[in-house]
């Protein structure tokens, strides 16, 4: 069963994102009710999730999905704070072009390639985020993630930053809609999981991934931390003798 969700014609003038827009004050109170938290018993993300820390400071940049081969950044709203914050400045989405410029364009301590999810396929259908959420997070069966009852948001957010009612862009356009043109999004809200064709005007979550793993930080050898010891001792020992 897919989980790509047909709108209806009658609603063709207009778009997913429009309601979400007209609904403001609701969504806000959906969104206000719900958070997703790490539920460490629901889905695989604790045994398929592999941190990555890439600047060695002790906290994951990014995860690697071993079932998918890719890379998730750790922050599923990545352009928040950034000039491709674009669309509602300060919301943390962007309209579907600057996600993909800054995917593009992303260097997160010197690892580049980034993109923003694709289908799993030739698509429309299962797609690297619809994955996330209902496989690897578990907040659906796989295969119909709409089904059931509410709430279809990110309950489990997992190991992620700010992921829970989020629309996340997809990398693919979706050339049979418009004019104006539209790309494919998921759709991750508390009365939504599903695939969608928007506007590229609105503004949605940029979710960086990056195919394979990510290279680590080299961690010195025992040995060369000794040689590194050595060579500060000696440096020590002849700034002393230079100055007696």
């Amino acid at each position: 069963m897919s989980i790509v969700k047909a709108r209806s014609a009658s609603l063709s003038a207009m778009s997913a994102s429009s309601l979400k827009v007209a609904l403001g004050g609701v969504f806000a109170c959906v969104v206000s009710l719900a958070h997703g938290v790490p539920i460490p018993m629901q889905g695989t993300w604790t045994t398929t999730l592999l941190p990555r820390d890439l600047n060695a400071d002790g906290t994951a940049d990014a995860y690697y999905d071993t079932t998918l081969n890719i890379t998730w950044l750790a922050n599923a709203m990545g352009t928040l704070g950034t000039v491709y914050d674009d669309a509602l400045p300060g919301n943390g989405e962007s309209t579907w072009t600057a996600a993909k410029t800054w995917a593009a364009s992303l260097d997160l301590y010197g690892v580049t390639g980034w993109r923003l999810p694709r289908f799993l396929g030739s698509g429309p259908g299962p797609s690297e985020v619809s994955h996330m959420h209902c496989v690897t997070l578990g907040n659906r069966t796989p295969g119909s993630c709409n089904s059931g009852p509410p709430p279809w948001n990110f309950v489990n957010s997992g190991p992620f930053q700010n992921l829970n009612n989020n629309w996340v862009w997809l990398d693919e356009e979706d050339p049979s809609s418009g004019p104006p043109p539209h790309a494919w999004a998921f759709a991750g809200d508390a009365v939504s999981a599903y695939h969608t064709s928007e506007v590229i005007t609105a503004d949605f979550s940029a979710w960086a991934v990056r195919d394979g793993d990510v290279p680590l930080p080299a961690i010195p050898e025992p040995g060369t931390w000794a040689l590194m010891a050595l060579g500060i001792a000696g440096l020590a020992a002849a700034r002393f003798k230079g100055r007696t």
